[in-house]
């Protein structure tokens, strides 16, 4: 009994130990809080876990608690030291802006869409009036009127479109071109037909203006110094279709118009006559009397009607030999004023035997 109160057991000496240090540990406890409280410490700011980071005054990327660098950055923050020892000045927080391809694509749209919408409302780009180059038989207004592009926005104008118009309205004109420039011009050059025949519709009293290549225009005004020609009937097709022979099938005329070239359908469209019968024309008007108009009919080609003897004289549709003709002619009216023979028609179309007609 006495061996055991001497020699205490290895538990009771723990339990001791442990209740032994408990007062100390809330001392010390206390002696630091009292010691924390003294000092003259600055206020404490709570700081949440918000997505607002910070950019340092180095420029690393700020990090959250673990350590990642993917944080998205919304301001940034800088200190600027003072003269001062130890001492700075906080700046407000600058918020960070990332420009994205996003944004910079809304931008271009934006700035597509105002300029599309200004080249086509801006006067600046609107076409006001057409330049006539070369061209004197034709006025602007008329151009105008036909191309139908004053006011319209200068790059919706085609240049082939415009040429195409001006050929299928204004055949006499050659050699046409057009300039269309910024910002807003257009210039027609082209060269025009000049007429040599004034071509008469004996049943109609339409009149249509001749060139030397024998290609019709219409007639826009009156001029002089023009041989004309009374056409009692219109004369035979220069561009007549070949009949198929026996057997096979007929060209496709739609086919063969779009085969030929654009001056060669020209011709097709709009010649009157063959260059050789102008030239025939012109040298017969030298030689009938004056103020007479020569008169064409299909039966017995080009002539005229005397005035003063008041008969009739055809020389035959071809051109071939016409000086020998007109030469055959005066000799013919020279030998009938000889013998007092008044004719009513004088025939010269076959060179080799021409005739004379006392009645009709």
């Amino acid at each position: 009994m006495a061996a055991s109160q001497r020699d205490p057991k290895r538990s009771d000496m723990v339990r001791a130990r442990r209740v032994s240090r408990k007062p100390r540990k809330k001392a010390l406890n206390g002696k630091q809080r009292n010691s924390n409280a003294s000092r003259n410490m600055p206020p404490m700011v709570t700081r949440t876990n918000t997505t607002t980071n910070y950019v340092r005054s180095n420029g690393r990327k700020a990090k959250d608690r673990r350590g990642r660098s993917n944080v998205k950055e919304t301001s940034r923050r800088y200190n600027v030291a003072l003269n001062t020892q130890g001492a700075e000045l906080r700046l407000p927080a600058i918020p960070v802006v990332k420009v994205g391809w996003r944004i910079i694509s809304g931008f271009m749209v934006i700035l597509t869409l105002f300029a599309i919408y200004y080249l086509w409302t801006s006067p600046a780009m609107q076409v006001q009036s057409i330049e006539l180059v070369g061209v004197e038989r034709i006025s602007t207004e008329q151009i105008s009127d036909a191309l139908q592009v004053v006011g319209s926005p200068i790059f919706t104008v085609d240049r082939t479109q415009v040429i195409q118009i001006l050929q299928e309205n204004y055949w006499e004109l050659v050699d046409a071109s057009v300039s269309v420039g910024f910002p807003a011009r257009i210039v027609v050059e082209a060269g025009e037909r000049q007429p040599v025949l004034l071509w008469k519709d004996h049943q109609t009293d339409y009149e249509v203006w001749v060139d030397l290549n024998g290609v019709s225009f219409p007639k826009r005004f009156e001029m002089e110094n023009l041989v004309t020609v009374v056409a009692m009937e219109p004369p035979p097709p220069l561009w007549a279709t070949e009949e198929p022979e026996e057997g096979e099938a007929a060209p496709d005329a739609e086919a063969t118009e779009e085969a030929l070239d654009p001056e060669t359908a020209l011709l097709k469209e709009h010649q009157l006559i063959t260059p050789q019968m102008v030239a025939a024309i012109l040298a017969v008007g030298k030689r009938a009397p004056a103020d007479t108009m020569l008169v064409y009919d299909p039966e017995h080609g080009l002539g005229w009607v005397d005035p003063e003897e008041n008969w009739q004289v055809y020389f035959g549709s071809s051109p071939d030999n016409m000086d020998i003709k007109l030469k055959v002619y005066a000799a013919i009216v020279e030998e009938l004023k000889a013998k007092n023979i008044q004719p009513v028609l004088i025939n010269l179309e076959h060179l080799h035997a021409p005739f004379y007609r006392l009645n009709r």
